[in-house]
């Protein structure tokens, strides 16, 4: 796993998000888990943009008891990528953090990544705190983790030219009315050295434009290109779910999203 997300309902004690399944909605274009009970509900989804090398992520937590109540959200993104011809992890690279959407920037400085940027960053609600150093927050989804045990982190960064393991950890917090929502959205993508924060602007302006071109992009391919109707209603939802599969089949290289 890379993604962990813990939460704090009001006195209650901080826990993990577990794995159990969720209830789902899917579409080539999106996905969206729901689970709830009687003091929060939480929607989880992401989806991507048309355009660019990223995708948006966003967690919806509902305040569904009878009694307003501060909320508290922690993300962990483990930043470490993989090249893609051979799949070698790379671990090691230097943060910075910028106060423009609360960006988590992580930079991979060797030639198997092309010097890489790796972002997340803020487009609804601003972090309470953030830490970029994976020896600092320590391990996620366990008892060691630094906000498990002490609700904060402490915005630490790795500085250049030392390199070690990079997150991309946020705590968010909110007093929430019954039947009051927090959303966060995060964009996370990747970019050249030179374009991460001319990107990002782009991306925080523009992300749902990017989201809604990509989810017309791929039902013009399902539904005007290459009509397949055979009048038996199970293979032609079939030949419908092929094209949309095909159509997502995407990937970013040399400055083009190509199939």
């Amino acid at each position: 796993r890379v993604m962990f997300i813990g939460l704090k309902a009001g006195d209650k004690p901080r826990e993990w998000i577990n794995t159990e399944p969720w209830e789902y909605e899917l579409t080539p274009y999106r996905a969206l888990f729901h689970r709830g009970d009687k003091e929060k509900k939480i929607t989880i989804g992401y989806e991507f943009c048309k355009n660019k090398p990223a995708m948006v992520a966003a967690i919806e937590l509902t305040n569904t008891s009878s009694a307003a109540a501060v909320f508290e959200l922690y993300t962990h993104l483990e930043a470490s990528v993989k090249t893609s011809h051979t799949s070698a992890l790379q671990s090691g690279a230097w943060t910075e953090f910028d106060s423009a959407g609360s960006a988590i920037y992580v930079n991979f400085e060797s030639t198997e990544t092309a010097n890489s940027r790796f972002f997340v960053a803020n487009a609804s609600q601003p972090p309470f705190d953030f830490a970029a150093d994976g020896t600092i927050t320590g391990p996620p989804g366990t008892a060691q983790n630094l906000w498990i045990k002490t609700g904060a982190l402490t915005g630490g960064v790795i500085d250049k030219p030392e390199t070690k393991r990079p997150v991309a950890a946020f705590v968010y917090k909110k007093s929430l009315a019954p039947g009051e929502k927090m959303t966060v959205t995060q964009i996370i993508g990747s970019a050249k050295p030179d374009e991460g924060k001319e990107l990002v602007k782009y991306l925080l302006e523009n992300h749902r434009r990017e989201t809604e071109l990509y989810e017309q992009y791929v039902l013009e391919k399902v539904y005007s290109e290459g009509i397949i109707e055979t009048g038996d209603d199970s293979l032609d939802r079939s030949a419908l779910w092929a094209k949309a599969i095909l159509a997502t089949s995407r990937h970013y290289l040399d400055n083009r999203i190509v199939p």
